[in-house]
């Protein structure tokens, strides 16, 4: 029966055998200079870019002090022409939302003006009718007093003619 691809011993694996110990110690010694060698290479030149890293840090440190510590100079001030559309783009916008505003507020301060206006004429109209009805009630409550009064009166008059009726029949002298 064939050997399958599963059985098959790999072609390294082969070489490896057939070496002697001493051959194999020195293929893996070779393979580790060759790796520290490389990695030699790459610290040295990672350390090289963080130097020169350094060195630009330091410069541009430098620069920005000598920056700060100079004198503003508005005149060397220049804006590019889309900044001054946007500064002004944003200036007008900000106006108009403010006028806006402000147009909303005073509509609404007005048209509450207005309506306590009209609620303070409609008071005073609903003072003045209720003032005029109390004054009928008490126009009517006095004519009623005195058609009272009128009424006691005629009792009164009743009575005595009655008083005196009675006693001119029972013939007292009282």
């Amino acid at each position: 029966m064939p050997p399958t691809d599963e059985q098959t011993p790999a072609p390294d694996f082969e070489e490896r055998r057939k070496q002697s110990l001493w051959e194999r110690f020195d293929a893996l010694e070779q393979e580790c200079r060759r790796g520290h060698r490389d990695l030699r290479k790459t610290t040295n030149e990672l350390e090289a870019q963080a130097d020169a890293f350094d060195h630009d840090l330091k410069t541009l440190t430098s620069h920005v002090a000598d920056v700060a510590a100079a004198p503003v100079e508005s005149t060397k001030i220049r804006f590019s022409t889309g900044v001054m559309v946007s500064i002004v783009a944003v200036t007008i916008s900000v106006v108009g939302a403010a006028y806006g505003i402000s147009n909303r507020v005073l509509s609404r301060i007005d048209t509450f003006e207005a309506r306590m206006d009209r609620q303070a004429d409609e008071d005073k109209a609903e003072r003045a009718q209720t003032a005029k009805t109390s004054e009928e009630r008490y126009m009517r409550s006095e004519k009623q007093f005195d058609a009272f009064g009128r009424q006691m009166e005629l009792m009164k008059y009743e009575q005595q003619r009655l008083r005196e009726d009675v006693t001119k029949k029972s013939g007292s002298t009282r």
